[in-house]
Formats: C-alpha cells, structure tokens, sequence
C-alpha cells in the first residue's frame, strides 16, 4: 500500500496510519478496525484501500466493480465498452453479473461498431451472449455505427446492434442511444435494431426467465435488407421471439427493412414479438418503411410489425409505407401501430398520431397515403 496524497489533520493522520500495516497484514480491510480519535480518518483509508482492491480485481474490460448487485462492473469509456463486448464474444455472458456505465460514451471514432456478444445463430452460440444486467444509468451512448460494405454482404444468419442477441435471463435498461447509423446486408436472415437484433426465448436459450429492455431510447436510423431469406429490423429490438418485457422505451429511428424473396418485417419499437411477450408505455417517432418484391408477404407496424402477445400504452406518430406487394394487402399487413396482430394478441390503450399516415409505394416507388390501419 502506497499513499499517494492526502489531506487530514496530521494529528488524525499520524494515528490513523497505523492501521496500514495492519490491513496488510489482513490483506484487506476485513476485521480491521479504525483508529480510536480517527476514526473519520481511519474509514478514509479503508475505503481507499477497498476501492483499489476493487478495480484491480475487475477484468481489464472495467474501470473497477466486482460485479455483484452492491458493486457493479463499471465501463466508462469506449475502448472499456469495445473490450467488454469483445469478452462476451469470447465466452462470457456474464450471467448473474450487473455492469453499468459511468459517463456517457462516444463511438464516433469507432468505423464499425462489434456488436456486444456473437451475432450468429443463436442457438449455436448461447455461451457467447449476454445473459447478465446492464444498466446504463441514463447515460448516451452516441454515434454507434455497423454498415456493410456494398459488395460484402452478411454471409451467415446475423442479428446486429448494440447488443447481438439477448439471453432470455438478460436486462438492458437506462440507455440512450443517439446517432445511430445502422445499414447491413446479408445473404441470409438478418435481423437489426438499435439495441438488440434478436431476443431469445426460454426454449431457444434453454434457460428460464423473461429478458427486459426498460427505459431505453434510440434515434438514428435502422436498416437492413436480404435478398434471399427473412429480414427483421426494428429501432429498439429486430425480434423478441419470446418470454420478453419491452417497457418505458422510446424510438425516433427511421426503420427500412427489406426482403427480395422471403418475409420482410418492420416496427418502430420491434419488428416482431413472440408469445408471452409485453410491450409496456412505448413510444415511436420514426417513420417506418417495408418493402418486398411484388407477391411477397411483410409486416409493418409503427410499434410492432407482427404482435403476437400483449401490448398497452402505447403511441406511434411515425408515417408507416409498405411497397411492392398488392395495395389490397396492405391493410391486412400494415398499419400505424401495428402491422398485424396474431390470434393470441391482445391489448389496450394504444394510440397513434392523427397526422401520421400509412403509404403504399408501387413498384417505380411512388408513394400515396390510404386509409389508416391502426391494428
């Protein structure tokens, strides 16, 4: 134990820094008590002591924290966050873990962001998603960016955004997210969404629980497109597949999802949610566009693309625009809080903007407003 500073009376001082030896001695603070007539001082040291303790016993990916519910893992800075998702990639999920941020973090220099845990298949990849807590503490995360290259599609099934993928026993809250920019494309499914491309169910993640996004916002822009497989893009989550809670959270994202030959699925806060999911007080901004070829199915939603379990309190003010597909099939695929509802869907007290309008795009990609769909 080394004192770097210090700033007491050296009467207090001279008294307190007897316990030093003595915390070496312990090797820690444990059992040791404070000086009598310095005290103050005395628990300054121990402190000291315990915070030190603390952040050399953090993985490197942390600025301190043990990762326990009292004493969370703590990022504050980009690189921290990068090395963090990179350990999730290599085969922690931090399940029982709690990790918050500290400051707000800026990925503006970073060219394209690595998504925080695998971003194939899940179900081939459990032990490489996160499973833990993460809390941003209401702090902005800004400028995350995953772009394609134009001749370099997603090869493989890829689920991107600040997260990959989502274990059933996960939470995300208290993060904002700002500037995003995400634009992917793949050669097979691909699902996209500010702060997770894919939610797991318990059947998928083989674990139990109910994986929560809570008091989380995004504004930028989403959008992912496939040629040859389904495509899922949403601007808080690409899917939740099930046992899920999306609350409190807010979109001002402009979605674009589409597919060549398979389904196309796109909503303001998700693209689609599985059963015994619920989405609580959302709210979306952003306009949302789907497009297929002509003959092909889509689902478009202001709130949710396909909902199949329960929703309420919810509010859409975003222009919602469907293309290439039959204008007739529009209102049954389409609408300005959600696209479809499934036979198990239910919900109360949702709402949408008078203003906002659902579109059909032809195929030289005119658009006109029809009749609203509110579903």
């Amino acid at each position: 134990i080394d004192v770097t500073d210090q700033n007491e009376t050296p009467a207090y001082w001279k008294e307190a820094e007897k316990l030093i030896p003595e915390i070496i001695s312990a090797n820690g603070t444990e059992g040791v008590d404070s000086v009598s007539g310095a005290t103050y001082s005395s628990e300054g040291i121990k402190k000291a002591v315990e915070n030190a303790l603390a952040k050399s016993a953090a993985p490197e990916c942390f600025e301190g924290g043990s990762g326990s519910a009292e004493d969370p893992f703590v990022i504050k800075s980009a690189a921290q966050l990068s090395d963090f998702a990179k350990s999730v990639d290599e085969g922690e999920n931090y399940l029982g873990r709690y990790i918050v941020l500290d400051d707000d973090i800026d990925l503006s220099d970073t060219e394209n962001w690595n998504p925080i845990g695998a971003e194939g298949a899940a179900a081939k990849n459990l032990d490489k998603i996160f499973a833990g807590d993460f809390n941003g503490r209401g702090h902005t995360v800004k400028g995350l960016t995953i772009v394609t290259d134009e001749n370099s599609p997603y090869a493989d099934e890829s689920n991107v955004g600040l997260f990959s993928t989502l274990l059933s026993t996960a939470k995300v809250s208290g993060v904002k997210l700002e500037g995003v920019n995400i634009k992917v494309a793949g050669e097979k499914v691909v699902r996209a969404g500010g702060i997770t491309g894919d939610v797991t169910s318990n059947a998928v993640s083989k674990a139990e629980g109910r994986a929560v996004i809570d008091n989380c916002s995004v504004s930028g822009s989403v959008s992912a497109e496939t040629d040859a497989a389904m495509v899922m893009t949403g601007g808080v989550v690409g899917r939740a597949s099930g046992n899920a809670i999306l609350s409190n959270c807010i979109s001002d994202t402009a979605v674009y999802s589409s597919a060549g030959s398979k389904i196309a699925y796109g909503g303001g806060i998700a693209s689609m949610t599985g059963n015994d999911t619920y989405v609580l007080n959302c709210a979306n901004k952003g306009d949302i566009t789907v497009v297929t070829k002509s003959g092909f199915s889509l689902y478009a939603g202001g709130v949710v693309g396909m909902m199949t379990s329960e929703q309420y309190n919810c509010i859409s003010s975003g222009n919602v625009t469907v293309g290439t597909i039959a204008q007739a099939d529009a209102a049954n695929c389409a609408g300005i809080i959600n696209g479809a509802l499934m036979p198990a869907a239910s919900g109360k007290y949702d709402y949408y903007a008078s203003g906002a309008e659902l579109r059909y795009m032809d195929e030289s990609g005119s658009a006109s407003a029809i009749e609203a769909v509110s579903h």
